[in-house]
């Protein structure tokens, strides 16, 4: 059976380190996740407080834009470990 070899090359070393470091998946699952959990809590927000009031109101935005942010890190901390 033949293997085949094929030569990457990277622009630079932190380019090398991100691929073939494993940083790639957390990130984008951490990414993914903030995303997610950003649209389900503004969804319950406009369910629970009315879409008027969740968009007039900036608390609510931040407050889930930073759940949301607490999530992503928390997802790659554990994908990263």
């Amino acid at each position: 059976m033949n293997t085949t070899q094929s030569i990457i090359l990277y622009r630079n070393p932190a380019e090398q380190m991100f691929w073939e470091g494993g940083y790639a998946f957390p990130l984008i699952a951490s990414l993914a996740t903030i995303v997610v959990v950003f649209l389900v809590l503004m969804k319950i927000l406009e369910v629970t407080v009315g879409s008027w009031k969740v968009n007039t109101t900036a608390l609510y935005s931040y407050t889930t834009l930073a759940v949301s942010l607490i999530a992503g890190v928390l997802v790659f901390i554990f994908l990263f470990i």
